[in-house]
């Protein structure tokens, strides 16, 4: 894998991009201490990450609303 700086990142960006789609990877340092920060990598590499569940109540239960349920948009606001 291929490290690169922020400010080597900044200056070879397109230089970069067009290696990451052709299959390479990249780790993104940054600061004095070249501290890994990120890693880039070609979109299709990316199947094995899982996806990240919305909200903090993630699988707690369904929301559901009921059908009769009205309330106008400023009524929405307002609470």
């Amino acid at each position: 894998m291929n490290t690169v700086t922020a400010t080597e990142f900044k200056h070879q960006f397109s230089s970069v991009i067009k290696q990451v789609r052709q299959g390479k990877e990249f780790i993104l340092q940054c600061g004095r201490n070249h501290e890994n920060v990120a890693v880039i990598l070609p979109f299709a590499k990316c199947d094995n990450i899982p996806a990240r569940k919305f909200g903090i109540l993630g699988n707690r239960g369904p929301l559901v609303i009921a059908d009769d349920f009205q309330m106008s948009e400023e009524e929405f606001l307002l609470r």
